[in-house]
């Protein structure tokens, strides 16, 4: 179902990176790593990610890549390679795999319940992000949009836009672990069309990073800034045409029915009430 296996040589390198900002390096430099708790695979990031990516990049990992290096050019010793802590890693390891196969059934097991329970959460979040669509389209000027949620809303956002059977990069069991600071990018480009009769054509991208993630918490060593650095972008999408996006999406919508407001219901427990 999913791929848990982490590919050897790309865990040797991650393992004995010496600082969060040369982990994220490492990976990004790879050819093929493992990426995700899903077993994601990165293949040519550098290459595929746009300039928004890479500015996102530079943001996140200015921070001195050797500054967890000691004099000698070696990097710190792990406290946690010693023998003393063998059972420690073997239990990360499976509780990890057990982890990886619980956590995307999360929000539905099957691919009608995943949608259903992605719009039940975040079907305000989608029908806002449509209207800021329409509107950016509208106008001549450039404009950004930041929408600051839960982790757990981005999961359902996802399983919306797939179960939208919009045409993706990424198999959605392929999907890492979402951790903080994940993002989900809808960018929109304007360019001429002679055929339209507005003279435009308009086209939406999206990516996603899964945030400040890391391979294996137990051979992190923090830099001197003392973070782990956020793993660059990855399309999720090539240039799909704005339209299509929109009536994929809009189309699952009806699916379900939300309150117009949500009132607040008392689950005191009667133990506590006297009844």
């Amino acid at each position: 179902m999913n791929n848990f296996k982490i590919p050897h040589e790309a865990n040797s390198n991650v393992s004995s990176a010496s600082g969060s900002t040369s982990n994220l390096q490492n990976i990004t430099n790879n050819k093929e790593v493992s990426a995700g708790s899903l077993g994601w695979v990165l293949k040519g990031a550098n290459a595929t990610k746009g300039a928004s990516s890479i500015n996102d990049t530079n943001t996140h990992g200015k921070s001195s890549c050797n500054s967890s290096i000691s004099s000698n050019g070696k990097a710190p010793e792990n406290p946690f390679d010693h023998p003393t802590f063998a059972r420690l890693r073997e239990l990360y390891r499976l509780s990890k795999v057990l982890f990886d196969f619980i956590c995307p059934q999360e929000y539905g097991i099957k691919d009608e319940e995943k949608l259903d329970i992605g719009l039940l959460t975040s079907l305000p979040l989608a029908k806002q992000i449509l209207s800021d669509i329409k509107d950016m389209k509208s106008h001549d000027s450039a404009a950004v949009v930041n929408y600051f949620t839960k982790e757990s809303h981005i999961y359902t956002l996802l399983n919306v836009i797939y179960g939208a059977q919009l045409p993706m990069k990424i198999a959605r069991n392929a999907l890492p672990e979402l951790d903080y600071m994940s993002q989900i990018v809808f960018e929109i480009y304007e360019s001429g069309d002679s055929n339209s009769p507005s003279g435009k054509k308009h086209s939406i991208r999206m990516s996603l990073s899964p945030g400040c993630h890391t391979q294996d918490p137990l051979d992190v060593h923090l830099d001197d800034d003392h973070y782990i650095g956020c793993i660059p972008k990855i399309g999720l999408t090539r240039h799909l045409d704005m339209d299509l996006v929109i009536q994929r999406l809009k189309s699952r919508f009806s699916r379900v029915s939300l309150p117009k407001q949500f009132t607040p219901v008392n689950i005191s427990s009667p133990l506590f009430t006297g009844e």
